[in-house]
C-alpha cells in the first residue's frame, strides 16, 4: 500500500481541486495516484497505478474503499 494520506477534507470541501500523488523506489517511479470528486454525488475517486497494476474506487467518509463499477 502507498504510504500517504489522500487531503479528503481539502478535496471534499473545495480547496484542493485534485490530489496527485507520486512515489519512487530504487531511482524509478513505482506509483502514482490521482484523487479527486467526479459524478452527481460527488464521490471521491482514486485512480491508481502500482508498479503497472492500474486501479479505480471510491474512498469513502469512513476510509473505505469502494470499486468503480
Amino acid at each position: 500500500m502507498p504510504d500517504h494520506v489522500i487531503d479528503q477534507e481539502g478535496i471534499r470541501s473545495g480547496k484542493v481541486g485534485a490530489a496527485f500523488f507520486i512515489g519512487w523506489k530504487d531511482e524509478r517511479v513505482y506509483l502514482y495516484t490521482i484523487a479527486y470528486l467526479q459524478g452527481p454525488n460527488r464521490n471521491l475517486h482514486v485512480y491508481s497505478n502500482v508498479n503497472g497494476t492500474r486501479a479505480e474506487e471510491i474512498l469513502n467518509p469512513d476510509g473505505s474503499m469502494a470499486p468503480v463499477d
